[in-house]
């Protein structure tokens, strides 16, 4: 349609010719926006209330300003029309169970939902809350729907979209029933392909791994972890030929160095017996020479009965009653040759009496009491020896009141060695048999300080 300033027209319509309500675009609301535009076109429902509705039907029209192509005067106006009714018919379905529509202008519905019912929610609700609303979830006649709206603010329309959630479910029902199959064939493709790593794979070498781990701690047996003829049992195979060749070296080394061992702690102890000898006949010599006849006599008879109980029918371990004996017998050789210089004192558990130690252990550390200690200090001295039980063990305590020994001092007599440091034979000799025996580095304590 073609309008001129008086309200002249020239019109061409597919459909029916809209009727004009005013007479002149004078009188139109949108007369001073479309000259304002210049020739840009508007928007408006029924050219802005120029056209009177086609019953229920309404239009959207399309106003411009023509302008002469000489000297851009206004000449007059074109309008379009177009049937709202024709232009939302491919989505304004029929069929309202799968999604409908509605468009408002303004305040006004210009095309309502063809589905009653959701005319009326649409109705029975406030405006303002529905131009508010861009996603919403809805039960609306039993049914529940999905509400979505578009605001268009250049033609002052907002349109509005309703669809079910059961017409979702119909149409990607094909479409979800292939992906549950297709999850549901990987799952089981993947908890097959799990199972059989574990059981051909995983578990052989958790089972390998955990033998392994048993060796760390002296277990030394074959493990057999698989049947099949792959890569596993080839690495079990020469794991176990390992674990093999191992046991025979350490039993080879252990053999050795009980053979070792033994022979190390012969050898101390014969050290030890000629040490003591040596130290009483220099004794008896000497009571002779000072002409002490009868105290060399009962020297004499005091070794011969010291050295019955110490070789003890040539065992190696001895009753701690023995070894207290021994002791004991020592000392009174000493106390011959050495009178009124010490005295010495026992106390020993009645528990202790039957248990069992390597022969000649308190005898030296007795005689480095009184050589080492009490004897250079020129006074009389005190030696206690006292046996107990605690909790598993069994505590030899041997104590003297002599000079005593500096830290330094101590440290260098014991990290010596026996061919190194002749001087410290006794205490050092008894400590490594000791250790040697008892297979413990850490079985004694000397506890010593100057004066």
């Amino acid at each position: 349609m073609i309008l001129d300033e008086n309200g002249n027209s020239e019109c061409a319509a597919r459909y029916t010719m809209p009727h004009a309500i005013l007479s002149s675009p004078r009188e139109a609301d949108w007369y001073d926006e479309v000259h304002r535009l210049s020739g840009a076109p508007i928007f408006l429902i029924n050219g802005g209330g120029y056209f009177a509705p086609d019953g229920e039907n309404n239009y959207l029209s399309l106003i411009r300003l023509i302008n002469s192509i000489e000297d851009v005067r206004p000449l007059g106006y074109m309008i379009i029309n177009i049937p709202l009714d024709e232009l939302f018919s491919v989505s304004n379905t029929k069929d309202a169970n799968y999604s409908d529509i509605c468009v408002y202008s303004g305040h006004s519905p210009v095309l309502q939902f063809s589905n009653s019912m959701l005319a009326q929610y649409f109705s029975e609700n406030a405006i303002s809350e529905l131009f508010a609303l861009k996603e919403k979830e809805a039960v609306i006649g039993g049914d529940k729907y999905l509400l979505l709206s578009l605001q268009n603010s250049s033609l002052n329309m907002h349109y509005f979209s309703a669809t079910k959630f059961a017409s979702y479910s119909s149409e990607f029902k094909p479409f979800l029933l292939i992906c549950l199959f297709t999850v549901l064939i990987s799952t089981s493709l993947f908890l097959l392909i799990a199972f059989c790593t574990s059981h051909f794979v995983t578990d052989p070498l958790y089972r390998l791994s955990a033998a392994m781990n048993k060796t760390e701690q002296g277990d030394f047996h074959p493990a057999y972890v698989t049947s099949y003829k792959d890569e596993i049992v080839r690495l079990q195979d020469a794991y176990n030929e390992m674990v093999d060749k191992i046991e025979l070296l350490l039993s080879a080394k252990i053999s050795e160095q009980k053979k070792l061992r033994n022979a190390e702690l012969k050898i101390l102890q014969e050290q030890i017996k000629p040490h003591f000898l040596y130290n009483s006949l220099s004794g008896i010599a000497y009571l002779i020479t000072d002409r002490q006849n009868t105290t060399a006599c009962d020297m004499v008879i005091s070794l011969s009965e010291y050295y019955r109980e110490s070789l003890s029918k040539g065992s190696e371990v001895i009753s701690l009653a023995t070894e207290v004996n021994i002791v004991k017998n020592y000392l009174k050789l000493q106390k011959m040759r050495f009178p009124d210089r010490f005295e010495d004192t026992y106390e020993i558990g009645e528990d202790t009496l039957s248990l069992t130690i390597p022969r000649l252990v308190l005898q030296p550390l007795v005689e480095n009491s009184l050589y080492h200690g009490i004897l250079p200090t020129g006074d009389f001295g005190i030696i206690q020896i006292r046996a107990y039980r605690k909790n598993c063990f069994l505590m030899l305590h041997i104590r003297d009141d002599g000079v005593g020994i500096s830290p330094e001092q101590l440290s260098d007599i014991m990290d010596d060695t026996l061919e190194s440091n002749r001087k410290s034979f006794g205490l050092r000799g008894t400590v490594e048999r000791l250790q040697i025996f008892y297979d413990d580095k850490s079985i004694y304590q000397i506890i010593s300080a100057e004066n």
